[in-house]
């Protein structure tokens, strides 16, 4: 298994080899802004998708009432 060499992050670089070069606390505020700002996109599209979650759980429910005759090939399926 391969494995970077080198890392950078904010154009810096941060890793070389097996040496760290930066300190680890700015980089926990900077995933902490990260995840804050994905956070609300995440829950904006998860709203935004929410009709068509709907339409496919109406129809998820629907299959489930729907009888298969026992005599029904597989590909028909």
């Amino acid at each position: 298994m391969s494995y970077p060499d080198r890392l950078l992050l904010r154009g810096a670089c941060a890793l070389l080899g097996d040496e760290l070069r930066f300190e680890p606390a700015p980089l926990d505020v900077l995933i902490e802004g990260e995840y804050r700002g994905l956070a609300d996109r995440y829950a904006a599209a998860e709203a935004s998708s929410a009709p068509v979650i709907e339409a496919v759980a109406a129809l998820y429910r629907r299959s489930l009432a729907s009888a298969i005759p026992a005599d029904t090939h597989r590909a028909r399926l």
